[in-house]
């Protein structure tokens, strides 16, 4: 084997050395690189995620809105049914009270009737 020339070796060297260096950035890149890929899943899952949750949000709030609509339109209802009651009422009461005034009036002109009857026999 030949001997190399000291120049040679320092070269060699110098070149071994810029290999080494570019072999460990190399290891640290595919080092940065794996959990990289593995953040850009993550990030991924969570936006699928956070798309998911407002879609259920939106869901949720269209729900909510139709059983407000609901909520009121019952209660508008209920609100006309009372006031029909009430007049139902009212009639009744006023049928009742005319009945009453229509039986006192009869009985007053009876009686009147039997005491003019009475004082001209």
């Amino acid at each position: 084997m030949a001997t190399l020339p000291p120049q040679d070796i320092t070269m060699l060297s110098y070149r071994i050395e810029g290999i080494e260096k570019e072999v460990q950035r190399l290891s640290t890149q595919l080092g940065n690189y794996v959990p990289q890929r593995e953040n850009d899943l993550k990030l991924q899952s969570i936006q699928d995620t956070t798309k998911r949750i407002e879609g259920e949000v939106a869901d949720a709030k269209k729900q909510l809105i139709e059983m407000n609509a609901k909520l009121i339109a019952q209660a508008t209802d209920v609100q006309k049914r009372d006031a029909e009651q009430k007049e139902s009422q009212s009639q009744l009461q006023i049928k009742v009270l005319v009945a009453i005034v229509s039986s006192v009036l009869i009985v007053v002109t009876g009686v009147l009737i039997g005491y003019i009857t009475h004082f001209f026999h």
